[in-house]
């Protein structure tokens, strides 16, 4: 079984994830949702879930260094470098789009319990201004 704690910004997203998590096909169980009461970070402590599923803004609050000894970060709805920043630094174990779904999640909660860096789909990278060259507009490719 693997214990999953949510600890997201903001309680809808919270609670969303609880209920996606208890309605999923089996082999997960929420270990607990971080609120208003205790620190994320202490909590996972005490409960020592194996994933956190987290944002960015809950990381760099609550999990700057990492998660806790035994616990994954599996962030939800970043993108670009910062998200790239927290993979290569090994802040994160693996990320998610905001828009996923449940089958998405239980695939990525089960690889990123067993050691897998999970990335759904491609992620796009910010671009700042002048950073990168525009892309070439499509037209044929010569011959």
């Amino acid at each position: 079984m693997i214990r999953v704690m949510v600890a997201m910004q903001g309680r809808l997203y919270s609670e969303g994830l609880r209920s996606l998590i208890e309605s999923a096909t089996g082999g997960m169980e929420v270990a607990g949702v971080a609120g208003e009461d205790e620190h994320p970070y202490s909590l996972a402590e005490r409960l020592r879930p194996g994933i956190i599923l987290t944002d960015t803004k809950t990381i760099s609050a609550s999990f700057p260094g990492g998660a806790p000894k035994g616990s994954r970060l599996l962030v939800i709805g970043s993108e670009g470098e910062e998200l790239a920043d927290l993979i290569l630094n090994g802040i994160v174990c693996g990320a998610l789009h905001d828009s996923s779904g449940v089958l998405t999640l239980e695939t990525a909660v089960r690889a990123v319990s067993m050691g897998v860096v999970w990335m759904e789909g491609a992620w796009p990278k910010r671009r700042k201004e002048g950073s990168l060259p525009e892309a070439d507009p499509p037209g044929p490719v010569p011959a």
